[in-house]
């Protein structure tokens, strides 16, 4: 069995397969796999069946009483001499200044006082996360999806209820270039978590991406993965990766900020798209849908990523122009309607298959 990791030791998803390894043939056999003793295999197949995922998170080892803690009365000295000394360093005060702790604790110290060295700005932070990202995916190949509930968004919850539209929307974005696709659903399910996976698979493999390099990365919704204690059936979802042989990524409960991308995405389309227009049908709604998601993927410029589109960034990441191009031109459908599903929104395009801004503006115009 190959377990295959990109960038970080995901933990949790790690536990997850070895037990459904176990599960699946045994627990000797799961150890030799997955390099682990039969008792670290046997610990985890058990916190499992007692407390579910949960129970696979890491658990707190600090202990319930620390004797050797430094007393509150050195803890005050240290504040009290930094607060003087400002310009003094730990290793230098553990040194000249009679202080027993090391200058590790000394620094840990300072920092829970708001004594310690001025963080990196937020601007600073977002070029290294930026860095990190460009060094460690490619560009179309690890996507993060997730769902949203329509149901909480003015004007189009009114549209739900009385117009028969879709309540949910099914979002994946990718990680290195942010580009966006989305569709929508009437119901929250398996089957069609599945059909949006194998929709962008398609996608994918039009623009010649290797999908057995493609990893897919979810929360642990039970539109997404089976959550049950058998995990030796796959959920129709697991199973249309499988069958590509691309990577599933399941995040540990509660870990919102593994969502992040997608989750942002989310926001963006809820304040500049379902708040803002009025339709009277679902073609309208998937029409106007289409051409929104074009102009953020090929025109929209975002001041997150240095005011870059999603475009820019695949051209910057390696890809030629015209796949680029046609990455763009995804059309937005209700996946559990067939009826939407005979409509094909194409945009108008000018020169070199791009579509011009002007005549991009004439498309959303005929959806008043």
């Amino acid at each position: 069995m190959e377990i295959r990791y990109t960038v970080m030791d995901n933990q949790f998803d790690f536990r997850i397969n070895m037990i459904r390894y176990a599960k699946e043939h045994s627990i000797s056999e799961a150890a030799r796999v997955f390099g682990r003793t039969r008792k670290t295999v046997r610990k985890w197949c058990n916190r499992y069946n007692g407390e579910g995922l949960t129970g696979l998170n890491d658990r707190s080892r600090r202990p319930h009483h620390s004797p050797n803690k430094t007393p509150q009365k050195d803890i005050d000295n240290i504040i009290k001499k930094k607060k003087r000394m400002k310009h003094i360093g730990a290793e230098r005060m553990h040194n000249e200044f009679g202080i027993d702790q090391s200058p590790r604790t000394i620094q840990k110290y300072w920092r829970e006082a708001g004594l310690g060295r001025k963080r990196k700005s937020k601007r600073q932070e977002q070029r290294d996360l930026r860095a990190w990202k460009k060094a460690n995916f490619k560009p179309l190949r690890s996507w993060v999806v997730d769902t949203k509930d329509c149901n909480d968004v003015p004007y189009y919850v009114e549209r739900i209820y009385n117009g028969g539209f879709p309540r949910y929307l099914y979002q994946a974005r990718d990680v290195r270039t942010n580009t966006l696709f989305s569709a929508y659903a009437y119901e929250q399910t398996n089957v069609n978590s599945a059909m949006f996976i194998n929709r962008l698979f398609d996608h994918l493999m039009s623009l010649g991406v290797p999908l057995n390099e493609v990893s897919v990365q979810t929360d642990n919704g039970s539109e997404f993965p089976r959550n049950g204690l058998d995990l030796t059936k796959p959920s129709a979802f697991e199973k249309a990766i499988m069958d590509v042989k691309a990577t599933y990524i399941r995040i540990p409960p509660g870990a919102k900020n593994h969502q992040s991308d997608v989750e942002r995405a989310n926001g963006l389309i809820e304040y500049e798209l379902l708040e803002i227009e009025r339709w009277k049908t679902k073609s309208e709604l998937v029409g106007l849908s289409t051409a929104w998601e074009y102009y953020f993927n090929r025109l929209r410029p975002n001041s997150y990523q240095q005011n870059k589109t999603p475009y820019q960034r695949m051209k910057n990441a390696g890809i030629q122009s015209k796949t680029a191009e046609q990455a763009c031109l995804w059309t937005v459908t209700i996946l559990d309607d067939p009826t939407i599903k005979l409509l094909n929104f194409n945009l108008p395009r000018g020169g070199y298959h791009v579509c011009k801004f002007d005549e991009f503006w004439w498309f959303c115009s005929c959806f008043p």
